[in-house]
């Protein structure tokens, strides 16, 4: 687009992006809420970025006759780049989703509150993607409930696949009554919290790896036993870490 190139060509003045940004055809509302606070570095390269992806590029004209190429070429001694994308999806493809009957009624509900916090969080994303440039009161919200959203749903698949995994159900979270602690108290246990978790983190990953390098029958079962009881314990902590993190959002949004 030639309103595009003369803005580049001319300093790239920020303010007058945004407005050529907010003109063109399907542009972001979420970037474009972005864009319309203060000017930054990060933002303005963003911007840049965003706006040079609608110029069209020049294509050179292809042979008719295309040779056979080889499907990886790579300089000696430099091994290819794995793609990114693909070790994502397949990461994510090795998520078993359990039908109802699967699993132990106990698990059943966390199941269902899993598939609603997903879908709520489809629908929170729309509502985000409509609401006005001006109103960040009402985006800060809707923010902050996926958020909470993501975080619950990510407690109800540690609970999910632990009990895939050793076939027995999670211990069920005791966390006393912390509605009426102070926001410094709340603060502090949640940083106690935080730091037990990655704490408990790292000792599992070193267990993970002498799993993986032990062989002896004995010992290899004492370490099955002992990080399936540290995955139980890490998954009871991230509970409490969600349960404080609630209150404390609650707190913050009552002050």
């Amino acid at each position: 687009m030639e309103v595009i190139q003369h803005w580049l060509d001319n300093g790239a003045d920020y303010n007058k992006g945004v407005k050529i940004y907010k003109n063109t055809k399907g542009c972001s509302k979420m970037l474009l809420r972005q864009f319309a606070l203060r000017e930054t570095t990060q933002r303005k390269e963003k911007l840049i970025y965003e706006l040079k992806k609608l110029i069209p590029k020049q294509v050179s004209t292809l042979p008719t006759k295309l040779t056979a190429l080889p499907t990886n070429v790579t300089a000696p001694g430099i091994k290819p780049k794995e793609n990114v994308v693909l070790q994502t999806a397949e990461k994510e493809s090795k998520r078993i989703a359990p039908l109802f009957h699967e699993l132990p009624p106990e698990l059943r509900p966390i199941l269902l509150e899993a598939n609603n916090l997903f879908k709520e969080n489809c629908l929170l994303k729309v509502q985000l993607n409509e609401v006005a440039i001006e109103d960040e009161a009402t985006a800060l919200e809707i923010q902050t409930r996926i958020s909470r959203n993501f975080k619950a749903n990510a407690v109800c698949w540690d609970k999910i696949e632990y009990w895939q995994k050793h076939k027995q159900l999670p211990k069920e979270t005791s966390v006393e009554n912390i509605s009426a602690y102070s926001m410094g108290k709340l603060l502090r246990e949640q940083a106690n919290i935080n730091s037990s978790v990655s704490r408990m983190e790292k000792r599992l990953k070193i267990n993970q790896a002498n799993l993986s390098a032990e062989e002896n029958p004995a010992e290899r079962n004492k370490l099955l036993r002992k990080i399936a009881k540290q995955e139980k314990d890490i998954l009871q902590k991230r509970e409490q870490q969600l349960i404080i993190k609630n209150t404390i959002d609650v707190k913050s949004t009552s002050v």
